[in-house]
């Protein structure tokens, strides 16, 4: 049977969830979901992500994101592999991490399907009832995007103003604080049997619906799969390709200025040349291009061994190799 479609398009947003194989943890401990998180950061930074709302479970996480270019595929394929890799390195394991294709909802901009969304997964903790949330309140749990909503700092990759608006509350020291009695109150409401009851109603439609929205929304959704091809990729795949080669050429560009090569000198250097990998680290750290592309781009043979070669400039401890790395991150970061 084949698989079904996904629908990608520039400004859309989407409830993302994930399970472990078998729902097995996909968290052992404290470490993997700050790599997790990590990972998240760098995903946004390479396809522009917008997270307003996150929960890592233990054997699942939700999201709740806006991509303003149509990449939520290449995205995705790069946040779950990458973050399956460096879970497999740290503990030692192997093999599928991940049960099946992750979930991937359309979710209407309309702000009461995004409040209500924001909601559902700030709540997935209490629902779970665990321990550490039932004994010292939702604020003890460290995991899920609701502790940044109570304070004024948060990570530069998590919007908070769209939620809070949208739930009727402003981005000010006040507003946070009534947004934190609102969450509140429904953690109360849903502690009890009949408020839990009523909770798990309430939220049919996200876990079982294939969108999230009105019946304007659902048609318009119609309309654009109508448009899908017969094939397992997405309509707007090819804007999606075509932008990502072009930030990929941007930083090819800026690197080469930098160390002050010409494209044609550096292509001739060898596969291991130092600031041949930084150039292919730095690539494939910031943008969501294929391995093939920067192979051919910068001739360094076969796609099935290149990945050596950006993990020697990340894992190589040598105070040069690191500075020359900062320095080349934080010229590049520069926008035109």
């Amino acid at each position: 049977m084949p698989r079904k479609l996904r629908i990608q398009y520039e400004g859309a947003v989407y409830h993302v969830m994930s399970r472990g194989n078998g729902r097995n943890l996909i968290f052992l401990n404290d470490r993997d979901r700050h790599a997790f998180l990590a990972a998240l950061g760098e995903a946004c930074e390479r396809t522009g992500w917008r997270i307003h709302a996150y929960v890592l479970m233990p054997n699942h996480y939700h999201l709740l994101f806006e991509t303003p270019e149509a990449n939520l595929v290449a995205g995705m394929k790069w946040l779950q592999g990458t973050y399956t890799q460096r879970f497999h390195l740290r503990n030692g394991t192997c093999g599928h991490l991940f049960q099946g294709r992750y979930k991937a909802i359309p979710v209407s901009v309309d702000s009461h399907y995004f409040a209500a969304l924001s909601l559902y997964i700030h709540l997935n903790p209490v629902r779970a009832r665990l321990r550490e949330v039932m004994k010292n309140g939702l604020e003890a749990f460290p995991w899920s995007s609701y502790r940044f909503y109570i304070q004024h700092q948060h990570p530069a990759w998590l919007e908070t103003k769209r939620v809070l608006s949208a739930s009727g509350f402003s981005a000010t020291p006040r507003g946070r604080l009534d947004y934190q009695i609102y969450i509140n109150r429904r953690v109360t409401e849903i502690s009890t049997r009949k408020g839990a009851q009523k909770d798990a109603s309430e939220w049919e439609a996200v876990r079982r619906g294939w969108y999230y929205g009105n019946e304007t929304f659902r048609r318009i959704l119609a309309q654009r799969m109508e448009r899908l091809p017969g094939k397992r990729e997405s309509y707007s795949g090819e804007a999606a390709r075509k932008h990502d080669e072009q930030e990929a050429e941007i930083l090819l560009k800026r690197a080469l200025e930098h160390f002050g090569v010409p494209l044609a000198q550096m292509q001739a250097r060898k596969h291991i040349d130092a600031e041949k990998c930084l150039i292919a680290w730095l690539i494939r750290r910031r943008t969501a291009v294929p391995n093939q592309w920067i192979c051919q781009k910068l001739i360094m043979g076969r796609v099935d061994c290149f990945s050596r070669y950006p993990r020697m400039i990340e894992m190589n401890q040598d105070r040069q190799i690191i500075k020359k790395r900062r320095q080349l991150d934080e010229i590049t970061r520069i926008r035109d």
